[in-house]
């Protein structure tokens, strides 16, 4: 089977040795298929959804098969799951062992970023969003947002990981 073309974030058209065209999930857990193309479009989408969230409270432990309420690691979960059908564990600290390990020099929009927090050595995740900004949830205050990836963050960053 050889791609023709990227749709969009979800789908790749096809076209198969005996010349017949049709489209394929792009998804990680369908396929392999990966460009340079593909990644910012399922990065756009993954960051798209989490935005649609903004505001949503946070709460610690909050279920992952809701939406009413996250706390950062069914935050991730949840988005992950909905756009590109990768499965991650519940809890940030089992969340920081999946994918492969990426420098700050490499983050890319979707890359995970894991925190220290609470007296654990990884008690918080983010999604990178590009332009030296993440999304996550963290606040009762706040709920999803955007903001900053310095001061603070910085400070306590342990380990940053890709998934696709």
């Amino acid at each position: 089977m050889h791609v023709i073309s990227v749709t969009d974030a979800l789908w790749l058209k096809v076209q198969t040795e005996d010349n017949l065209t049709g489209y394929l999930s792009a998804k990680p857990k369908f396929t392999d298929y990966t460009s340079a193309s593909l990644v910012q479009k399922q990065a756009a989408a993954l960051l798209a959804y989490g935005r649609t969230f903004n505001g949503t409270p946070y709460e610690f432990g909050a279920s992952p098969g809701q939406t009413g309420t996250f706390d950062c690691s069914s935050f991730v979960k949840r988005l992950f799951a909905d756009i590109l059908s990768i499965e991650l564990p519940r809890v940030s600290y089992v969340q920081a062992v999946q994918g492969t390990e990426i420098g700050l020099d490499e983050l890319r929009p979707g890359d995970l970023l894991f925190f220290t927090s609470r007296g654990l050595p990884i008690g918080h995740v983010a999604i990178y969003a590009g332009n030296n900004k993440m999304l996550h949830t963290y606040s009762p205050k706040e709920g999803v947002h955007t903001e900053a990836f310095d001061g603070q963050w910085k400070t306590r960053f342990v380990t940053a990981r890709r998934l696709f």
